[in-house]
């Protein structure tokens, strides 16, 4: 489990980190006046950057929340949890990932 958890963190740093070149990227993109004039590119460039840092908050909860997952209680608590609830959406399993059950003990 602990390798699975590193793997996990490991991948969403380097999502971080890529989210965070795109958003210089993107910041940049505004500065040059001809794409700051033309609304499709200032429009493409303004939802880009939304979805880029929403992408670094999200990847900054998960390194937190499952950093702490290290120890096989912890984690072996969420799996338990995860198992027991039906997503009632029609998820998959890799919706419980996107949405960690929030009603863990111990938190």
């Amino acid at each position: 489990m602990e390798l699975f958890v590193d793997t996990l963190l490991r991948e969403w740093k380097t999502f971080n980190l890529v989210s965070a070149l795109l958003c210089t990227t993107i910041l940049t993109i505004f500065q040059i006046q001809d794409a700051a004039d033309d609304p499709l590119t200032r429009s493409v460039a303004l939802v880009s950057l939304i979805f880029a840092i929403m992408s670094l908050s999200y990847g900054c909860v998960y390194i937190v929340h499952f950093g702490t997952m290290r120890s096989m209680d912890r984690a072996s608590r969420w799996a338990e949890e995860a198992q027991r609830i039906k997503p009632q959406y029609g998820g998959t399993s890799g919706c419980s990932l996107l949405h960690p059950p929030s009603g863990l003990p111990g938190r």
